[in-house]
Formats: structure tokens, C-alpha cells, sequence
């Protein structure tokens, strides 16, 4: 955790986000598998089923955009959760997640067990352990997804999910995310 003190306002607390478990395992399933849709593309290529432009785009249009996914599903694990007065902002490198604290009904601790099946599977295919803690932040109003690649939240400009009202939060310190966010919650 590490607490910023401007010398005007309030203080602003930032915590470090951790893995999730489930996207790590897909971004290792996503790697593990990028080969296999160009090697299809090109056994069809081989077979005179497919022309010799479109396999060998094909392929390569394929893998590139695999990899990519993977990569932008990785960069969203990383950076950090900050509080301040007015909302919960979750940087990464990949976007910005913006809550107001309006738009925030709880937020409670929960362990991977307590998920559906195939978060846990997941979870197993990435090695992670299953009572590991994570917040999982429910909302009054539905999740928006923003116009710009990467933004998501209640504070954004987009379009409204309209399925979405919780959101999960991956933190390398959870238990402590809780106490400090505790006092910001409109309850």
C-alpha cells in the first residue's frame, strides 16, 4: 500500500493489484493454443481448400490477433487501486476502471471457492490457490463500457451493460483494501 498526502486535500490511498487467477490461466491457454488456428488454416492450404492469399494472412491475422488478446488480457492485471474521496479508481496498463462512491452498494472479501466452475477451473489450470482472497465490489447501477479501448466503470462515457453489477478486484493486499475503503462507502 502506499499513501499519497497532498498538502491541500485529502489523503489518497493506492494498493497494488495482484493476479487473477482466471485470466492468467487464459492468457496461458491463449499462448499455449496461438499456433493451433494458423496450422489449421494452413493443413486446409495444404489440402487445396483454402487459396494461397488467405492462408497465409489467414495464419499470420490469426496468431497476431491471439497474441494481442493474451497480452491485453495480461496488462490488465497490472497496476494499482487508488481511493479517494469522491471515487475508486483501478489503473492498469491496459485502462481505467472508474467507480463513484455513490455508485458502490458493498464490498466484500471472497476466496475463489466460493465462484462457479469454471473460475475455479481456471484457477487450477493457472496453479492458483483456491481459499486466496479477492474483493468483489457490488454496484447500485450497471457496469458501463466506455467509448475509449480499456475504460469500464460507473464514471465513464459508454454504453451500460445492463447484465453487469458486480465487479471483482484482484489486490496483492485485499484485507486491508476493505478497512481503508470501509469509510468511503455510502451506505
Amino acid at each position: 500500500m502506499t499513501r499519497m498526502v497532498s498538502a491541500t486535500g485529502p489523503i489518497n490511498l493506492e494498493f497494488a493489484l495482484g493476479n487473477d487467477p482466471s485470466a492468467k490461466g487464459v492468457v496461458r491457454f491463449l499462448l499455449l493454443t496461438a499456433p493451433v488456428g494458423p496450422a489449421i488454416v494452413l493443413a486446409l492450404f495444404a489440402r487445396n481448400v483454402v487459396p494461397e492469399e488467405t492462408a497465409f494472412g489467414g495464419s499470420i491475422l490469426l496468431f497476431v490477433m491471439q497474441v494481442a488478446f493474451a497480452l491485453n488480457l495480461w496488462l490488465m492485471q497490472l497496476g494499482v487501486a487508488k481511493l479517494t474521496d469522491s471515487r475508486l479508481e483501478i489503473r492498469t496498463r491496459a485502462g481505467r476502471h472508474l467507480y463513484k462512491w455513490t455508485d458502490v452498494a458493498d464490498m466484500r472479501l471472497k476466496k475463489l471457492a466460493d465462484l462457479h466452475a469454471t473460475t475455479r477451473i481456471w484457477a487450477a489450470i493457472s496453479g492458483s490457490d483456491k481459499e486466496r482472497p479477492f474483493v468483489e465490489i457490488k454496484l447500485r447501477r450497471s457496469l458501463r463500457v466506455g467509448l475509449l479501448p480499456g475504460q469500464f466503470g460507473t464514471e465513464i462515457i459508454g454504453f451500460p451493460s445492463f447484465l453487469f453489477k458486480t465487479a471483482r478486484l484482484y489486490l496483492a493486499d485485499p484485507e486491508a483494501f476493505i478497512q481503508a475503503a470501509n469509510p468511503y462507502l455510502q451506505r
